[in-house]
């Protein structure tokens, strides 16, 4: 136990190391030196994410349904690779029907294929975080944006955690800076790719659903005009659409696949005030407004990031109040969906659920990055985050253990 805390913390200490020295070196004037110590402290967290493998530990650390994929080669085929491709994460079995195709793992090896989905999210995500840097220029704002994500407790999930759930933050980190961009310039291209890699996270995991909610308010409430208004909220439904359904005739069509909900439709919800015995789960799902409810909405909201609000808010508030005005109504309904869901075996176990829950962690790094101060304040918040997420996988009281009845 001791030995795994230790572990932790220094996954943690990677993170927030590395976050805070792109955030400080955006201080610094801009050129080629600046370039290459962005690239090499991106590098130093590749090299880390693959040195200290965030692994499962029986009894200890749990990762989702992990265990149950594990048992054998008929659950990953149930789940990933059968003749039914699961509606819920589509985009998600494909890249696992593609692991399989290319021999890099075996149909009845559910672990290594897990192994090889974890490699490639973390390649994926210091890529993002690249790509934010390049694509800026390496101007101070990408330097501190990428720093924020990279200081994020989620980013610890990048260092081998075995579920699919929190995969959609790669696409969401993709998508809300160019749909912020191209709400402030009046591009519409680049708001259409924006949205449409939004939508894709959806596709990676319908967790992050309300993402596409977030993405409508902010679109409406961030245009000038109600002209504006009606044609971004427009564009927000059919290019979200478009990433979030658009591979699915592909699949069906030229994969030969048959789409079967698999979770899509049993979304599950947490009572208003009094715990719901769930007899198919053998669990109680405890209410909102109890204390344990109240304890976890807390403890989530500190985890995914939600807190980085308070310094979008301030970076923005003078400059664009407009904008402000729409990233806090926008963080809204995924606050919101984030309490009412309920994590069945608990957010201690299906951690990467409580992140996808919340999908708009990126549109809030986007206003904080905005200055050096807040960028700090957002810093710290990330560091209290980290403190959550040590609680969540380490204290057994966030597990939802099984009752006999």
């Amino acid at each position: 136990m001791r030995h795994e805390a230790l572990l932790l913390v220094g996954r943690s200490a990677v993170c927030l190391l590395v976050g805070a020295a792109l955030i400080l070196l955006a201080s610094y004037s801009a050129g080629r030196r600046r370039v290459i110590a962005a690239a090499a402290l991106l590098a130093a967290l590749l090299v880390c994410a693959f040195a200290i493998r965030l692994q499962p530990v029986p009894f200890i650390i749990f990762m989702g349904d992990y265990d149950q994929y594990d048992e054998s080669g008929a659950q990953l085929t149930k789940y990933f690779i059968g003749s039914d491709l699961r509606f819920d994460a589509h985009l998600t079995s494909l890249v696992m029907r593609a692991i399989i195709a290319s021999d890099l793992a075996a149909p009845d090896d559910p672990k290594q294929a897990f192994v090889v989905l974890a490699v490639l999210a973390t390649l994926a995500w210091v890529a993002v975080l690249a790509a934010a840097v390049v694509a800026d220029r390496a101007s101070a704002w990408s330097l501190r944006y990428a720093g924020l994500l990279a200081a994020a407790p989620a980013s610890i999930l990048f260092f081998g955690y075995r579920e699919i759930a929190y995969l959609a933050l790669i696409a969401l980190a993709i998508g809300w800076p160019l749909v912020v961009k191209g709400s402030r310039t009046g591009s519409r291209r680049e708001f259409a790719i924006g949205a449409a890699a939004i939508g894709a996270a959806v596709g990676l995991h319908g967790y992050a659903a309300i993402g596409l909610v977030s993405l409508f308010v902010f679109a409406v409430v961030a245009a000038g005009s109600r002209r504006a208004a009606v044609t971004r909220g427009a564009d927000a439904v059919a290019y979200g659409a478009l990433g979030w359904i658009g591979a699915i005739p592909f699949e069906i069509i030229l994969l030969k696949l048959n789409i079967a909900p698999h979770h899509a439709g049993d979304v599950p919800w947490r009572p208003l005030f009094h715990r719901r015995w769930e007899p198919d789960d053998h669990r109680y799902a405890e209410a909102i407004f109890s204390p344990v409810g109240v304890r976890d909405a807390l403890v989530s909201l500190i985890l995914v990031g939600a807190p980085l609000l308070i310094a979008a808010v301030l970076a923005l508030r003078h400059t664009r109040r407009r904008e402000a005005l729409a990233v806090v109504a926008a963080t809204v309904p995924a606050a919101v969906w984030l309490i009412a869901n309920w994590t069945v075996q608990g957010i201690g176990v299906d951690t990467d659920s409580v992140v996808a829950l919340f999908p708009v962690l990126p549109l809030l790094a986007v206003g904080a990055a905005t200055t050096l101060r807040t960028s700090v304040i957002g810093l710290g918040l990330m560091a209290a985050g980290h403190v959550a997420l040590w609680a969540v996988l380490l204290y057994r009281g966030f597990h939802s253990f099984q009752v006999d009845m």
